[in-house]
């Protein structure tokens, strides 16, 4: 007969001590991350298809969510749509910080503005404000909704410009609210054109460069004093 092998207790324990425990989450951090999700999902399908093809169902598929989940967090697209417009305008406006981290203070920064800001309107969050944009043309719902996220965000890109440009020197609120809505418009329009049309690339980038040495030469002015026409 031979003998059972003794349980060695102490590998036993150690074996179970080792064995990663299941952290369950509760039931407001599974809802949290699921709203989070969705949004995530709204951004880059709008970015990707467009406004049309972003459907609740297609969400919820892109998420990995059901559709009844996704109507859970929001009573249907409009409301969705809404909260990927404040989901927007705080990650561009954190991208836009990160892209002028590293350029100092004065002048420099003030030019940098024009590069940053066309890096950050070619992230997908931008693309989804200006597809819903597009898209609210025929609902009533986000024709109320969406017009004010681009407000906020031209406004709160317009405070930052005129900070940046005191540093610089530069003090004419009036001329910087005119120059900043015609490079955001300006922007939007090439956006446009690159989303419509792959082979405006080198176009694109020469009308890029066009705004900033616009943009070189009118700082020259105002820094000399010259804030005339």
């Amino acid at each position: 007969m031979t003998d059972k092998a003794p349980t060695n207790a102490r590998e036993t324990s150690t074996n179970d001590e080792v064995r990663p425990k299941k952290v369950r989450r509760t039931q407001a951090e599974r809802t949290s991350s699921s709203r989070r999700r969705a949004i995530d999902a709204a951004i880059m399908n709008l970015a990707e298809e467009g406004y049309a093809a972003t459907t609740v169902m297609r969400v919820a598929q892109r998420a990995g969510i059901s559709r009844g989940g996704i109507l859970h967090h929001f009573s249907g697209k409009a409301e969705l749509m809404e909260a990927v417009g404040y989901r927007a305008v705080e990650t561009l406006q954190t991208k836009r910080k990160e892209a002028l981290r590293d350029t100092p203070q004065g002048v420099e920064r003030f030019h940098a503005l024009t590069r940053a800001s066309w890096e950050t309107i070619r992230e997908p969050e931008s693309i989804a404000l200006l597809e819903i944009l597009i898209g609210s043309r025929g609902d009533p719902l986000l024709a109320e909704i969406m017009p004010r996220f681009l407000q906020q965000l031209d406004q709160i890109q317009l405070a930052k410009t005129k900070n940046v440009a005191k540093t610089a020197g530069i003090e004419n609120e009036q001329l910087l609210k005119t120059m900043n809505k015609l490079h955001t418009a300006a922007m939007r329009g090439l956006l446009l054109e690159s989303i419509y049309d792959d082979g405006s690339t080198e176009t694109i980038a020469e009308s890029v460069k066009l705004l900033e040495w616009y943009k070189e030469q009118l700082t020259q002015r105002l820094i000399a004093g010259d804030e005339g026409s």
